[in-house]
């Protein structure tokens, strides 16, 4: 559950396995819930008071809600008004959330004992076949079933879900939406959960959504 209260996808983090020592990658959420277990249980030594790092993380967590939902509000006044052109298309804003993502997952790992200097692949370089896309699959339908959409949502009890069809850049675009709603809504007021979730119409077959 904590995992899914946090607004961060699961990035591809490089890493080095094998004997050979070749490139590949991890997902972000395994090194994340490894740091938040071994800090539950006391095996990760503090710097600084428990107070003073609790800060820190939620000033993270309230930079990248700012930073990524004023990158999607503006796209959104944009493509609203019929008479102003030009500017970012919408995959470009997604890229330029998803560098907002890596750089306040960064920040947010260093809060946990072990290597800083922490490297993702890029938002393209990601298979559907991989740990990181079924984690994203997973942790964005967790998120949107616990903090619905909308109003209107919240009356009918459902929400449209991500399915393993969908590329990674896709279910970038459904957290930037995700974290953008969630932000809209803490302004209005409490969230109210509960809802069913329901699978996306563009799912391939259909099938039902990943637990």
């Amino acid at each position: 559950m904590m995992i899914v209260a946090l607004p961060f996808p699961p990035l591809p983090v490089m890493c080095v396995v094998g004997t050979e020592g070749e490139y590949s990658h991890a997902s972000g959420h395994d090194l994340l819930s490894s740091a938040i277990s071994s800090s539950c249980i006391g095996n990760a030594s503090a710097s600084s008071p428990c107070t003073d790092m609790r800060a820190r993380k939620s000033q993270i967590l309230l930079d990248l809600n700012t930073s990524v939902s004023g990158l999607w509000s503006k796209y959104l006044e944009r493509t609203g008004t019929s008479t102003e052109k030009g500017g970012p298309t919408k995959q470009e804003v997604i890229a330029l959330c998803y560098l907002e993502y890596c750089r306040s997952f960064r920040e947010y790992m260093s809060c946990y004992p072990g290597c800083k200097d922490m490297r993702m692949l890029g938002l393209e370089d990601v298979d559907i076949n991989t740990t990181t896309h079924s984690h994203a699959v997973s942790h964005i339908n967790a998120r949107m079933g616990t903090f619905t959409d909308t109003e209107a949502d919240v009356l009918a009890g459902v929400t449209v879900c991500a399915h393993s069809g969908m590329d990674y850049s896709e279910l970038l675009g459904l957290y930037v939406e995700n974290l953008y709603t969630e932000s809209e809504h803490w302004k209005a007021g409490p969230f109210k959960s509960g809802s069913t979730v329901l699978c996306c119409q563009e799912a391939p077959d259909r099938q039902q959504c990943a637990e």
